[in-house]
């Protein structure tokens, strides 16, 4: 074996010099001369401190990476750390006499082969490695993690694979896709387990099973045939310009019983034999003078019935089941269609509703009518954005007009035209010169004749109760009933469509009523037998001493008034010790919206003073009559 020196192994000498801190034991990196500490064997280094070469077990060698003092180094203590890497030069091959390399061979640029190369085993690539035939890398072998490829790229031909006999099989081998052979010249596509579908032959293709297509388009003889001894048909498609047909035969038991026959001459008048078995629901199909009748026998006794007429003319008749009479008729000529009749008489016409559908100068679609009188009604649209009911004379009743709003009786939606609508927003109008504009009536039960809401929750409603007595008009919490019988002439509270007592207030301290005219006055429920903790008054001359009467205008009014102020009266109440529960006479409303109190209105019931008024005029009477018997007294002294 050739070397070099003195043995196979060879050495480099490196020096990595490091300046030592305080108890400093461990060193790696660079060294002063900027290369970094690494060795292979600690047999291949020398570790000087301050110039002094250390023993083996003054120090650790073994990570490869650094070098590790059993003492800690002073501050600035020098350590050298001398590595040797060694290396081999043998066991080459020649590049003038070549040779054989036992092992792997890897490269990191490109190999250059001139001459053939020969594998004795595999050529292993990985994903996305190719294979590039061509120059240009025409052609390209690889697999690119999921699917194997080969492409032909950039190449300036055709793209050719040359065999006598070819295969393109399944992975396993066991199924063919695609065979080719010289020897027949057929090319075969199978199916699954080597199933033959599609074969090529010297005329053509042949076909295994059934094909489906979206088109077929032929300029020869299309036949198609199955016989046996008990059952067949054929079926020929002759696309020639002399005879342009369709044939469908029957070849049952043996004899062949022509079917259907499509063809372009004239004079050809086929499908007059019938079927014994017509599970396709048609016997035949009869053409004679242009005009064409499809058959029907499903009875099974050689008797056609006819089901389709269409006439040379354009009419065509569709016919009941006996096959007898015409049902359904389409007047070509005319362009109207009829329902029980061969004859009729407008665009439509059903047999015995007499409806007709038409379109004339009268603009209206539908004209109804009984039996053949003169009179009727037109229902159509006289423009294209309004639906009309009109009678014969033209007067119309009913029109939906462009927005969707049902009219009767008027044509234009105003609220002075005289008649109904409903408004497609929502909103009913009715509108009579004289009379009566709305009717609401139960004709037995009593209850609720009309109901208001607001988002979709009951708000308020007429009713009638009391046996039919009564109408109420009902809010969420209060309501008045108006009763009907004469010589009851009363208005009563109401909630909940019944009578409501003691409950309801008319007005509030924030809504409040103006003037209020009235014959008589209020009356007020004075009956002992509604009362409790009945005492003697403890008001009189006193409290009205102290009372303090105005004369004032209200705000935004022009007359004076005489009374009294609620706040003097608030003030006389403090000063007796009383509190507006304590005598009702005196109100203080929270009217702040918050209702907390940072608003208030005072009111006062003034037949309240009353009692007291009667207590000061006995308590002053007391002291009259006191005085005067004293005057008597003094007179007769």
């Amino acid at each position: 074996m050739a070397y070099i020196g003195a043995s196979p192994s060879n050495g480099v000498r490196r020096k990595h010099t490091y300046t030592a801190t305080a108890s400093q034991t461990t060193f790696s990196g660079a060294g002063a001369e900027g290369a970094v500490l690494s060795y292979r064997d600690s047999n291949y280094v020398d570790v000087y401190r301050n110039g002094v070469k250390l023993g083996d077990a003054d120090y650790t060698a073994t990570s490869g990476t650094s070098i590790v003092l059993a003492e800690g180094a002073a501050v600035s203590d020098i350590i050298e750390i001398v590595t040797y890497d060694v290396f081999s030069v043998a066991d080459t091959v020649s590049k003038a006499d070549g040779g054989t390399f036992d092992g792997n061979v890897t490269m990191a640029g490109t190999l250059g082969v001139t001459g053939e190369t020969t594998l004795s085993t595999h050529l292993n690539m990985g994903d996305n490695d190719r294979i590039k035939l061509g120059d240009g890398a025409d052609l390209q072998i690889y697999h690119d993690g999921t699917h194997s490829r080969i492409i032909e790229n950039n190449a300036t031909g055709q793209f050719k694979i040359q065999g006598n006999n070819m295969q393109l099989l399944t992975s396993d081998g066991l199924s063919t896709y695609l065979e080719g052979n010289a020897s027949t010249g057929a090319v075969t596509l199978y199916h699954l387990s080597n199933a033959p579908r599609i074969s090529t032959t010297a005329t053509g293709i042949d076909v295994t099973g059934t094909a489906t297509m979206d088109g077929l388009t032929s300029s020869q003889l299309i036949e198609s045939s199955k016989t046996s001894s008990n059952y067949g048909a054929v079926a020929e498609f002759n696309a020639q310009t002399s005879n342009v047909k369709l044939r469908i035969d029957d070849l049952s038991n043996n004899s062949a019983t022509e079917r259907l026959y499509i063809t372009h001459n004239t004079n050809r008048d086929s499908g007059t034999q019938t079927a014994d078995d017509a599970t396709l629901g048609i016997s035949s199909i009869k053409f004679s003078d242009g005009s064409l009748t499809m058959n029907t026998n499903s009875s099974g006794n050689n008797v056609d019935k006819p089901r389709l007429n269409i006439a040379n003319n354009g009419d065509i008749s569709f016919y009941e089941d006996t096959g007898t009479t015409p049902k359904l008729f389409w007047d070509a000529s005319t362009e109207r269609l009829g329902i029980g009749t061969t004859n009729p008489s407008g665009k439509f016409q059903v047999d015995g509703g007499r409806s007709y559908f038409s379109a004339d100068s009268d603009k209206f679609a539908l004209y109804l009518r009984y039996n053949t009188s003169t009179g009727g009604v037109f229902v159509g649209s006289p423009s294209t954005d309004t639906f009309t009911v009109s009678r014969s004379g033209g007067q119309e009743h009913l029109r939906i007009d462009s927005n969707g709003d049902l009219l009767l009786a008027k044509t234009s939606s105003t609220s002075s035209t005289v008649g109904c609508e409903l408004n497609a927003i929502g909103r009913a109008m009715f509108t009579r010169a004289s009379g009566l504009s709305l009717v609401l009536n139960r004709t037995s039960s009593e209850g609720t004749l009309a109901e208001f809401r607001y988002d979709n929750n009951v708000t308020a409603g007429i009713a009638i109760t009391n046996g039919g007595n009564i109408l109420s008009i009902n809010g969420l919490g209060s309501g008045l009933g108006f009763h009907k019988s004469a010589g009851t002439n009363i208005v009563y509270p109401f909630k909940n469509n019944t009578t409501s007592d003691n409950i309801i207030d008319l007005g509030s301290s924030g809504v409040r009523f103006d003037d209020v005219y009235a014959t008589n006055g209020t009356i007020q429920t004075s009956d002992q037998n509604e009362k409790n903790t009945i005492t003697d008054s403890d008001l009189g001359i006193d409290f009205i001493k102290r009372l303090s009467p105005k004369s004032y205008i209200f705000n935004s009014k022009t007359r004076t008034h005489y009374g009294l102020i609620a706040q003097d009266v608030e003030t006389v109440l403090t000063d007796i010790g009383k509190t507006g529960t304590d005598f009702a006479g005196f109100i203080k409303s929270d009217i702040s919206e918050a209702e907390d109190g940072s608003e208030y209105r005072y009111g006062l019931r003034y037949t309240e003073f009353v009692a007291p008024l009667i207590k000061a005029v006995k308590d002053q009477q007391a002291i009259i009559e006191d005085l005067q018997a004293r005057i008597v007294a003094l007179e007769n002294a």
